[in-house]
């Protein structure tokens, strides 16, 4: 078996719960990419955490909304160089509908460019970029200038990188899952996405379609997931190894692929339980 996974964490520096549960993951050697929110109220504490962890490929978290009701995120540039980004309190809007408004592409690079020499004053070497809830597909024009912009960076475009692990999303809530899926894959790139949180952090995330306990139930799950020791020899075991970007090759799956469920064929595959799947098609349950 010869399978790589580019597993990553995202939002480091929202908050110190987060960075905490990001940084064990992170140690234990099983996450090998984290991606840095410079937007997050705890980014410094994140940027002195990970000073002593060089095997760790870190990556900028290109943030343009905040969909936590109870934490805001507002931009690092000041309101008035960027306001079409913004809602009337100053804050990035809570999705990619940005309630209605047209965002000018020129201010959205200014102020990605910005948080990106937020991170690099911080000590940290960026060399990568993703981006939080994918704005470049919402935003007409915006992909092609966001891989403009980030080969003249020298980044690593994350777009390329989705061939998404089966089940990615039930991985650390269903007991035995990533065990039993991993030796039937063929040979290849993986990927893998989690959002690792201690409880009791600083942070506080929840809205009406998430509630704050929903939410770090399934962030505290992550953590002890991509924390486990065991799991990184159980991969070590059977030549499953996870990887970072500047390491692995890009696939033939972008984001768009994967959010469209294209690593399916056009089907959605989600685990219930340990022996029951449930695969959907664009208009609801089909087996």
């Amino acid at each position: 078996m010869c399978i790589q996974i580019v597993t990553r964490a995202d939002d480091c520096g929202l908050g110190t719960g987060t960075n905490r549960a990001v940084y064990q993951a992170a140690r234990s050697g099983f996450i090998r990419n984290v991606s840095f929110l410079a937007c997050g109220p705890a980014i410094r504490e994140a940027a002195e955490l990970f000073r002593d962890l060089p095997q760790v490929c870190c990556g900028i978290h290109l943030t343009l909304t905040g969909e936590w009701s109870q934490m805001p995120i507002k931009p690092v540039l000041p309101r008035a160089l960027v306001p079409s980004l913004v809602d009337e309190n100053g804050c990035f809007y809570p999705d990619t509908g940005f309630g209605g408004k047209i965002l000018e592409i020129g201010e959205i690079l200014r102020e990605w460019e910005a948080q990106l020499k937020l991170l690099r004053g911080l000590g940290l070497h960026i060399q990568y970029a993703d981006t939080h809830m994918f704005p470049e597909l919402a935003v007409p024009g915006l992909e092609e200038a966001l891989s403009r912009w980030m080969e003249a960076q020298g980044l690593i475009d994350h777009r390329y990188f989705y061939r998404a692990l089966p089940c990615m999303d039930d991985m650390a809530h269903i007991p035995g899952l990533f065990e039993k899926l991993l030796p039937n894959l063929p040979d290849g790139t993986y990927f893998y996405l989690c959002h690792p949180a201690e409880p009791g952090g600083s942070e506080v995330m929840g809205n009406p379609s998430h509630p704050r306990e929903q939410v770090e139930k399934r962030r505290r799950e992550d953590y002890l997931f991509a924390a486990s020791k065991e799991r990184l020899q159980w991969c070590q075991e059977r030549g499953i190894v996870p990887v970072s970007y500047a390491e692995a090759k890009p696939t033939t799956a972008s984001c768009r692929d994967w959010l469209q469920g294209g690593s399916y064929g056009g089907y959605r595959v989600e685990a219930l339980d340990l022996h029951t799947f449930r695969i959907q098609d664009g208009f609801g349950d089909h087996i």
